[in-house]
C-alpha cells in the first residue's frame, strides 16, 4: 500500500500550490468541469441536453426528463431548530439519457449535476464539486468509475440482530392476472420509503439548501432503484414472476438543525449516554436511536425507513440494516413488536470518518444498495459458504452483498449473487403483498404528461397560473393543449398555425428546422441537415450525426503527447506493429483557445501550463509508457524535489525510530479482514479540513 500513499502525497503538493481547484487524493483522474445546459426552446423548465469538455473531448448528452422514483402521495418536510415543520415541494429535476448513451442524472443547481452516464463504452460518475471541496459550489466533478483510489482501511457494511421474534406472517400471494385500473398498476412492485436526513447531511451534502438536499436524495434513490428494477428475482410461491421490484420515495424529512433531545440521532453531541456512560456515536447506535424514535411516529406507514447522515464518527462502519428473514421481524414490511418498535430501518453514513471526507456518488450508491439488500432479505455473500457467490476479479469480481465496500469497477459489483437472489425471493414471496404498493404510472403535478393525463403544467412545483390545464391534469373546456407541455400549442390553448417554427436548426445534433403541422400540438421530428454540413469541433454531419474531424478520416481523436504539438488537431491510427499512434493531421486547423492540451490549456495555438491539473496529468502519464519522456522533461523540477524527499524522509524516519526505541508503544490491531475493501487515502490536508469542519459543527 506504499503507492497510494505516494499518490496522496503528490495530490497534497497540488492542493497546497493552488486551492481554487482541488484534485482529489482518492479520485485518480477527476476533472472539475463547467456543464453547459441546453434548454428546450418551447417546453419551459425542461433540459434537452448538457455538454462539457472532458480530457480534450466535447461530450454532449441528450436527456429526457423523468418522473423519478416517487410515490403518488410524495411529500417533503423540513424541521427547524425549534422543532417546527414546514412542507414543501421542489422541482426534482431527474433526467435519463438515450439508448445510445445511458445516463441517470439529477440537476442540483445551475451547472451542477449528480449521477452517472456512459460515453464511448466507459462509465463515468458526476458529483457536485462541493462534495470534494466545499469552497467550489458551481461546478461538477466527473470521474471514471475505476479511478477511485483504494487504501488498506477496512470499510465495513453490516446488519443488526433483531431483538424480538416476529409473529408468523400471513402471505396474501399475488394474483396471476396483471390488470390496469385507471393509472395504477395492479402489481405490487414498489417498496415505499421514508428518507430522513440529519443536520450533518443537510450541512455537508445539502449545503444548507432544501432544494439541494432533496434533489441529491431523489437522484440517489433513482440510481439505486435502477439497480433493483432490472433484476429478475425469479418467481414467488405461486409461480408469479418477481420482476420490476423497486423503490418509491413517499416522504423526505430533512433536519435543518440539531435536535435538543438527548440521545437523539440528530443530536450534535459527539457522544450519547449509554448505561450512564458517555459513548461516542457510531452507526449501530444511530440505528438504535432512529428505530426507537421513529417507530411510534411512522408505525406501518412505510415499507422501509432510511436515515442518511454525514456525522464525522471515527469508525469503519458505513451502513447498517436489519435483515429480513422468515422467522424474525426485521427488514421490509416488518411487524410491530411488543415494545412498539418496528425494525424496518437502515442507516447509511456518507461521511468517511477514517479518511475524513465525504463519500463520492459511486460509493454511496453501492452502500445503500447493499443495505437495501439486507432489508430485502440477503445476508453477506461470505455467509452462504458458496464459492460461486464470491468469485475472483477474473470471474467478474465480488457481488454487491460482499461484507466490505466495493470499488464499483468490477462487473459484478452492482449485481446480486445467486445466493442473495434466492434469499430475497423468499422474502418477496412472503411479505410483498403485506406492504408493497402498485407502481404509480402517473403523478399529476410533476410537469410531465403521463399515462392517464391530458396535460400537466407542474402546479406542485411552482406558483404559476394554470391557463389550459386543471389541477386534476385535464384540459379546461375548449382547450386543445397546453403550451407548457407541447411546443406546437399556442398561449390560447390551441394549435399553432401550420409552418410555425417549433424547433430550431441544431448544428450539434445535425438536425434541421422543424415546423408545426397545424393539426397537432406535437413538434414533428426534424429532418437531418445535408451530409457534409459543418458541426461542432471541426466535424461534419453524416446521416444526421455529427462525425468528429478524426472520425470522418476513419481514425480516433486523441491528444498529441509532445507539448508543441498538443494544440494541433491529432488523430490516432494503428501502425503496422498494431500499436496505436497519435500524430498531428497535416493541414488540419489548430485547436481553439481553452481546449485541453498535454500540460494545461491551449492559448493562441500554444499549450499553457495549468497548475490546477498537475495531479490528473501525472496519473494520465503513468498509464502510457511512451509519454514518460515528455512528462519528465516538462516536470523536471518537481520530480527532483520529490526524489530528494523520497531519499530524505526514509533517513529521517530511521533516525526518529532509533531515538524512540526505548519508548514503549501500544498499537491497537486493525480488525481482521480477508476481503478486498475500498476507501479513501488519508492526507494531512483533509485532516486539517476535517478539524475545521468539526470546529464549525461542534462550536469548539
Amino acid at each position: 500500500m506504499r503507492i497510494p500513499c505516494f499518490l496522496a502525497f503528490i495530490a497534497t503538493l497540488a492542493l497546497s500550490s493552488e486551492t481554487s481547484v482541488v484534485e482529489s487524493p482518492y479520485l485518480q483522474s477527476s476533472h472539475f468541469v463547467r456543464v453547459l445546459e441546453h434548454w428546450s426552446e418551447h417546453v419551459p423548465r425542461y433540459l434537452s441536453s448538457i455538454s462539457f469538455h472532458l480530457s480534450g473531448e466535447r461530450i454532449h448528452l441528450q436527456l429526457e426528463r423523468r418522473r423519478g422514483s416517487f410515490h403518488h402521495n410524495y411529500r417533503s418536510t423540513f424541521v427547524s431548530s425549534n422543532g417546527s415543520t414546514t412542507g414543501g415541494l421542489h422541482s426534482l429535476e431527474i433526467y435519463h439519457g438515450t439508448e445510445e448513451n445511458w445516463a441517470v442524472v439529477t440537476r442540483i443547481s445551475p451547472g451542477v449535476f449528480v449521477g452517472a452516464f456512459s460515453w464511448r463504452g466507459k462509465d463515468y460518475h458526476m458529483d457536485p464539486s462541493f462534495i470534494i471541496d466545499r469552497s467550489i459550489i458551481d461546478e461538477t466533478v466527473i470521474y471514471p468509475v475505476e479511478d477511485v483510489i483504494q487504501s488498506s482501511t477496512p470499510s465495513n457494511l453490516t446488519y443488526a440482530p433483531v431483538l424480538e421474534e416476529a409473529p408468523s406472517s400471513l402471505s396474501n400471494l399475488l394474483r396471476l392476472t396483471r390488470k390496469r385500473r385507471q393509472t395504477v398498476s395492479a402489481v405490487k412492485s414498489r417498496c415505499s420509503l421514508e428518507v430522513v436526513a440529519d443536520h450533518f447531511f443537510f450541512d455537508m451534502v445539502g449545503h444548507h439548501s432544501q432544494a439541494i438536499a432533496t434533489r441529491y436524495i431523489a437522484g440517489l434513490i433513482e440510481r439505486v432503484n435502477a439497480i433493483f428494477v432490472k433484476i429478475d428475482w425469479g418467481e414467488d410461491n405461486e409461480g408469479v414472476p418477481l420482476a420490476n421490484m423497486g423503490l418509491s420515495i413517499k416522504h423526505i424529512l430533512v433536519h435543518e438543525n440539531p435536535s435538543n433531545e438527548a440521545n437523539h440521532y440528530n443530536s450534535k453531541s459527539p457522544t450519547f449516554l449509554q448505561h450512564n456512560k458517555e459513548t461516542p456515536w457510531d452507526v449501530p447506535n444511530l440505528l438504535q436511536s432512529f428505530t426507537r424514535l421513529n417507530s411510534a411516529r411512522n408505525r406501518n406507514r412505510y415499507c422501509l425507513r432510511l436515515l442518511l447522515t454525514a456525522r464525522p464518527v471515527n469508525t469503519s462502519v458505513r451502513g447498517m440494516a436489519y435483515v429480513a428473514n422468515l422467522s424474525k421481524s426485521g427488514g421490509i414490511c416488518a411487524d410491530i413488536q411488543a415494545a412498539g418498535l418496528q425494525y424496518n430501518t437502515l442507516v447509511v453514513n456518507v461521511y468517511d470518518g477514517t479518511a475524513m471526507r465525504l463519500l463520492v456518488t459511486r460509493e454511496v450508491d453501492l452502500i445503500i444498495s447493499h443495505e437495501m439488500g439486507h432489508a430485502w432479505g440477503a445476508n453477506h455473500d461470505e455467509d452462504y459458504g458458496r464459492e460461486e457467490c464470491k468469485p475472483s476479479f477474473r470471474d467478474g469480481g465480488l457481488f454487491i452483498m460482499h461484507a466490505h465496500t466495493l470499488s464499483g469497477y468490477d462487473e459484478n459489483n452492482s449485481k446480486f449473487s445467486n445466493c442473495s437472489r434466492a434469499s430475497i425471493r423468499e422474502i418477496l414471496s412472503d411479505r410483498r403483498e403485506n406492504c408493497f404498493e402498485a407502481e404509480r404510472v402517473s403523478s399529476c403535478g410533476n410537469g410531465l404528461v403521463e399515462e392517464g393525463e391530458e396535460c400537466d403544467e407542474g402546479g406542485r412545483f411552482h406558483d404559476g397560473i394554470h391557463h389550459c390545464c386543471t389541477h386534476e391534469c385535464t384540459l379546461i373546456p375548449e382547450a386543445k393543449c397546453s403550451p407548457l407541455n407541447e411546443p406546437c400549442c399556442s398561449p390560447t390553448c390551441d394549435y399553432h398555425v401550420k409552418g410555425y417554427e417549433c424547433q430550431q436548426m441544431s448544428i450539434a445534433h445535425c438536425s434541421n428546422v422543424s415546423r408545426c403541422t397545424g393539426i397537432s400540438a406535437k413538434c414533428p421530428s426534424p429532418d437531418p441537415v445535408f451530409d457534409g454540413t459543418p458541426c461542432v469541433e471541426g466535424g461534419v454531419c453524416l446521416n444526421g450525426t455529427c462525425k468528429s474531424y478524426c472520425e470522418r478520416l476513419g481514425k480516433k481523436s486523441c491528444m498529441c503527447e509532445k507539448e508543441h504539438e498538443s494544440c494541433l488537431r491529432c488523430c490516432s491510427s494503428s501502425s503496422s506493429s498494431g500499436e496505436s499512434l497519435c500524430v498531428p493531421v497535416e493541414g488540419a486547423p489548430i485547436l481553439p483557445d481553452g481546449f485541453k492540451c498535454i500540460i494545461g490549456r491551449c492559448n493562441n495555438s500554444t499549450c499553457i501550463r495549468d497548475n490546477n491539473d498537475i495531479v490528473s496529468q501525472f496519473f494520465g502519464q503513468l498509464s502510457d509508457r511512451s509519454s514518460w519522456t515528455a512528462f519528465i522533461s516538462s516536470n523536471l523540477v518537481a520530480i527532483l524535489i520529490i526524489f530528494s524527499l523520497c531519499v530524505y524522509l526514509p533517513i529521517a524516519c530511521c533516525i526518529t525510530t532509533r531515538d524512540n526505541n526505548s519508548v514503549p508503544v501500544s498499537i491497537a490491531p486493525l480488525p481482521q479482514t480477508k476481503h478486498r475493501t475500498t476507501t479513501a487515502v488519508y492526507t494531512p490536508v483533509y485532516n486539517q479540513m476535517h478539524n475545521q469542519v468539526n470546529n464549525q459543527i461542534f462550536n469548539r
